[in-house]
């Protein structure tokens, strides 16, 4: 298993009324990474986050007793995959609540990840990652949609978005927002083959990516998953494993922005 700093998150924080789907009260940051090491909880509470890659879920430390453990192995436990990666983050959030609305809101402002880049993997720098995003009826039809707008968090949703990426072209994803008493989880699921030129990278549902968002006293914590099972080039996986780390950490920065602005 490789390991990294970067943009990562922290675990644990509050409850929510399950009817209001509002924070009812806030733990510091600091005692919902309990279940993680003394490296891991300073590099999240110092703004920096923590991430990790490996082969498979099991294989993953971040994950392992948090409080969404459970649901999450139900939701991705018996995924076949060759490529994992997962990560903490801490977002201050002075201003903002990070209210479900906040949440909700932040993670389907899907037209603010068009342009989106994400960490080189070879080069230093960034690079181009998602050229164009939206909203569409179906990965049917493909009607193209504004970006939700309610005044109220719903328990659940399901929306379909359309990615160009500069590596797997055009795929449509199915985005699902589910608000539990101790968190919310947001969930994107491939529903379309993903190729590179004639590689196929991936069939329709074997790209996962997770994220639980656990609101925290003047903060949100940000645990991010995401699972693949793609062909593996000998040689090359170290680099595969850091592009597919690199590239969930960019959407999670995306929601940061999103939730931060909110502020404004």
């Amino acid at each position: 298993m490789t390991r990294k700093s970067g943009a990562g998150l922290g675990a644990l924080a509050l409850l929510f009324s399950s009817l209001c789907l509002r924070p009812a009260s806030a733990l510091p940051p600091v005692e919902g990474l309990a279940f993680l090491g003394a490296a891991e909880r300073e590099a999240i509470l110092s703004g920096g986050g923590s991430s990790e890659a490996a082969q498979d879920l099991a294989a993953l430390s971040f994950w392992k007793g948090a409080p969404f453990q459970k649901d999450l192995l139900a939701l991705v436990g018996t995924m076949p995959m060759t490529l994992a990666a997962d990560s903490w983050t801490l977002i201050p959030l002075p201003e903002a609540e990070g209210s479900a609305l906040e949440v909700f809101r932040a993670f389907t402002a899907f037209s603010t990840m068009k342009g989106l880049k994400t960490k080189s993997a070879i080069f230093p720098g960034d690079e181009d990652f998602i050229l164009d995003s939206y909203r569409v009826d179906s990965a049917m039809t493909r009607r193209r949609l504004p970006d939700p707008e309610v005044e109220t968090a719903p328990a659940s949703a399901t929306y379909t978005l359309y990615g160009k990426d500069l590596l797997a072209g055009e795929v449509y994803y199915e985005l699902r927002f589910v608000a539990a008493p101790a968190w919310y989880r947001v969930t994107l699921v491939n529903l379309t083959t993903m190729r590179s030129l004639l590689l196929t990278l991936a069939e329709p549902g074997e790209l996962a990516t997770v994220f639980y968002i656990l609101p925290a006293d003047g903060a949100v914590l940000l645990y991010g998953l995401t699972l693949a099972k793609t062909p593996l080039v000998p040689g090359t996986v170290g680099l595969e494993r850091t592009m597919l780390a690199n590239r969930m950490m960019a959407i999670g920065k995306c929601f940061a922005a999103n939730l931060r602005a909110m502020e404004d």
